[in-house]
């Protein structure tokens, strides 16, 4: 009878190991998820309002999804395929690739949301502006590019060089802005204002041009001289 416990008790504890590991791999994998989606949230917070938000939180179940059955796989593998061994090794190693996939996932829009912040915020410097403006695009794109260009601490050569992205919204708040460039002015009226086949936004930079209070008087007679078409 001893001889039949001791042969049994291996068993018994190899199976309470499994269950506690996998209780406690469960708890980091949730955490993770969690914190993957309060900086998501946090994301769209600081974007405000949105008519593209309902389309932004159905992308959000999706890639929820996507990390709940990539994980489940994982653990799968890991707990439920207890051998061979390479099967532990293969459930390990999907295991720290899932953990490593959402924790950039998750960095990356924390990323995002502080450059938003920071770039909308009056306090921030000029050189912090400028580094602002070199995150690649998938990390801030236009709403970056206009949070910049509304920031009074934008220096001049900050404002030319957003100029020169095109942005039809950056170019309005541009063209707004008492303080931009003369010459990033005197462009708009030159060449963007000229552009064949976007009556729309060119009759919404000239608009935003008219509300500038220091628009040179130069610039807003030749302003006046080319009137747009009609617009249906």
């Amino acid at each position: 009878m001893t001889a039949t416990t001791t042969a049994h008790t291996p068993d018994r504890t190899s199976v309470l190991s499994r269950k506690w590991g996998g209780l406690l791999v469960l708890l980091g994998m949730v955490a993770l998820v969690v914190h993957r989606i309060t900086s998501e949230m946090a994301l769209m917070h600081e974007y405000g309002s949105d008519p593209q938000m309902g389309i932004w939180f159905m992308f959000l179940v999706a890639k929820l999804l996507y990390w709940f059955v990539g994980g489940a796989v994982a653990v799968g593998v890991l707990f439920f395929a207890w051998k061979p061994r390479w099967r532990i090794m293969l459930g390990v190693v999907l295991l720290l690739g899932w953990g490593y996939g959402i924790h950039m996932e998750t960095w990356k829009i924390q990323l995002k949301q502080q450059a938003l912040a920071e770039s909308r915020d009056p306090s921030t410097s000029p050189k912090r502006l400028e580094q602002l403006l070199q995150f690649p695009d998938n990390m801030g794109g236009y709403e970056l590019d206009n949070r910049i260009a509304a920031n009074p601490h934008s220096p001049p050569e900050l404002l030319r060089e957003l100029y020169y992205r095109q942005n039809s919204g950056t170019l309005m708040i541009l063209a707004r802005r008492p303080d931009t460039p003369e010459d990033v002015l005197q462009a708009m009226v030159d060449h963007d204002l000229a552009t064949v086949g976007r009556d729309l936004e060119n009759e919404w930079i000239r608009k935003s041009l008219k509300r500038n209070p220091k628009l040179p008087d130069a610039i807003r007679r030749k302003l006046d001289e080319h009137q747009p078409s009609v617009i249906k």
